[in-house]
């Protein structure tokens, strides 16, 4: 009996949120790329903008990177521009913090860092992955120096309580014990001839030879305790010199327990587009890269200015703001065109006279609650007792 009402297939977006339920962020981003939604930047150059009518007047919202940016290339296109900025610096999200500084929540909440002398915490972005081009860019045309950030240690810790007696396990051994397994596991499957209906036989020969390589198998397809194995995952007793050079090799972790630990979903972490080498880092804080952005345009930029409505009609744009400098007084300002770059939750409780659709639009876009933590410790213990 047929179904005369076949089930409806999904919209794009119920498929992808069923995707990142059931597998998670990486997947869900590997979806999203795959369908357009998530893909890296196409930045090659800088915009090239023109046709500025004399006196052409550009009210930008907001000093941190895309506002301050937007300043930078439209000035340098010939229109008068004007920068507006709720905090008193600029550089949005782009916050470093020192021993000292004193810092105050939205809620209310005020805490004063009380880091030694060199200690930050970047509280909002952290890193800067290699397909980020057009700030790698800018980075470069501003002078902001970067450095190599370490995303991925392979003598760090894992842990799990569900396996190893609750003891943690270097990301090395474990990585290498777990392609092992699930290459040995394929490679076997496949050898045994389980597998021929997906691998074809012109395949076959080049699926064992990357089994080996990749799982670190001996020549029966087994991942054991040997040379073979501990090239990846470590000696026991390191190659030395001397009488007593010969590297001792090391045992690999019980299968039942690397697979029962959960712990390969952080092996997938690394493998994400965003989170893979090579990452970059400011020197000396996130915050030099809206430093090196603000040296471009601060005297564009006027503080404290706290908006509270936007208006246009077909003369341009009508902003309203409290200039928090000067007691609240209420201001207002008019351009010919506005960048905004409020964050949407802000923006939508502001008088911001826009379409119904645009209006519902900034509505309903949420933002995640994030909460990072910064700790400091006498010494650096991870690397002077665990070379990490």
């Amino acid at each position: 009996m047929t179904n005369a009402h076949p089930p409806k297939a999904p919209t794009r977006r119920q498929l992808l949120t069923r995707i990142g339920t059931l597998a998670g962020s990486a997947a869900l981003y590997q979806a999203m790329t795959s369908m357009g939604h998530a893909q890296g930047t196409d930045f090659t150059s800088p915009p090239v903008l023109s046709g500025a009518k004399r006196g052409t007047r550009v009210l930008v919202l907001g000093a941190g990177l895309a506002g301050m940016l937007s300043a930078y290339e439209l000035r340098k296109a010939g229109y008068h521009v004007q920068v507006l900025e709720f905090q008193n610096r600029a550089g949005g999200r782009n916050i470093s913090l020192r021993g000292g500084d004193t810092v105050t929540e939205l809620g209310g909440a005020t805490q004063k860092v009380g880091f030694a002398s060199g200690n930050y915490i970047n509280p909002g972005p952290w890193r800067i992955p290699y397909h980020h081009q057009g700030l790698l860019h800018y980075c470069r045309e501003f002078g902001v120096e970067l450095e190599p950030f370490v995303e991925l240690n392979h003598n760090s810790w894992l842990h799990s309580s569900r396996a190893f007696d609750g003891k943690p396990v270097r990301y090395r051994e474990f990585a290498s014990d777990f392609h092992g397994f699930t290459a040995e596991l394929l490679g076997k499957a496949i050898n045994q001839h389980k597998l021929d209906d997906m691998v074809s036989a012109d395949e076959h020969d080049h699926v064992m030879t990357a089994m080996r390589q990749w799982g670190s198998l001996d020549a029966n397809l087994n991942y054991t305790k040997g040379t073979i194995s501990s090239e990846t995952r470590g000696y026991e007793k390191a190659l030395g010199g001397g009488i007593n050079g010969a590297p001792i090799p090391s045992e690999p972790l019980a299968r039942k327990e690397v697979m029962r630990s959960g712990l390969w979903t952080w092996l997938a972490f690394h493998e994400r587009l965003d989170m893979q080498t090579t990452m970059f880092q400011p020197v000396g804080g996130m915050d030099m890269i809206g430093k090196g952005f603000n040296r471009q345009v601060h005297d564009l930029i006027t503080l404290n200015c706290k908006v509270t409505a936007i208006h246009q009609d077909d003369k341009g744009v009508r902003v309203t703001y409290n200039d928090m400098a000067h007691g609240g007084a209420v201001r207002e300002t008019q351009a010919d065109y506005c960048v905004c770059t409020i964050p949407l939750p802000v923006l939508s409780q502001l008088d911001v006279q826009v379409s119904a659709p645009l209006k519902a639009a900034i509505m309903a876009v949420p933002y995640a609650s994030s909460v990072k933590l910064g700790l400091e410790f006498r010494r650096r213990f991870w690397e002077e007792d665990d070379q990490i």
